[in-house]
């Protein structure tokens, strides 16, 4: 096992940092396009928490695919990122109304809420922290330029932190163990 100097630790920093500004605007990017993937698949898609599509709508469309007539609105939902944001949504006025539900639509007295974009925000949530902990780890633990001196310096580390707990031990008297 060979050792890091400052300098050489200090690179390791820096190329962990160049590297992980290429990940965080990936992960941007990936979570958006997830986002935006889930919410058109859940268009057509009778969804739990939907109110049931009424029996007039059902009779017009002969089928229960709520949210769907033409596509129009599905193919609506697009998404954008740059490098420290992103943004999931729709320039369809009716996906507004669909979203939040309202009273005042042209074509009904009431159009009760059936949210897309929220839902599959939330759907999504888990799979996207999933997404981006991979990505981080593998710069951190080796999948990045250089891994091999990476998992070399996290080894470093662990046992740095494993002879400091050694230390520690040994130095706090038995009565005040426990108590840290």
């Amino acid at each position: 096992m060979s050792a890091f100097t400052l300098i050489e630790f200090a690179a390791k920093l820096m190329t962990a940092e160049a590297e992980m500004k290429v990940v965080d605007a990936e992960v941007i990017r990936r979570a958006c396009q997830m986002v935006c993937d889930a919410a058109r698949d859940m268009i057509g898609v009778p969804q739990p928490g939907w109110p049931p599509l009424s029996a007039e709508t059902l009779a017009r469309k002969m089928m229960n695919t709520p949210l769907l007539d033409t596509g129009e609105m599905k193919a609506s939902i697009s998404w954008n990122a740059d490098a420290h944001e992103g943004f999931v949504g729709s320039n369809n006025p009716k996906l507004r109304w669909h979203e939040f539900g309202t009273n005042n639509v042209p074509w009904s007295t009431t159009n009760p809420a059936r949210p897309v974009l929220a839902l599959a925000s939330v759907r999504t949530e888990d799979k996207i922290y999933a997404m981006a902990a991979r990505a981080v780890m593998s710069v951190i633990g080796g999948g990045g330029i250089g891994s091999a001196e990476w998992r070399e310096f996290m080894h470093i580390l662990r046992e740095f932190r494993d002879m400091a707990h050694e230390v520690d031990d040994a130095l706090t008297p038995d009565d005040q163990k426990g108590k840290r």
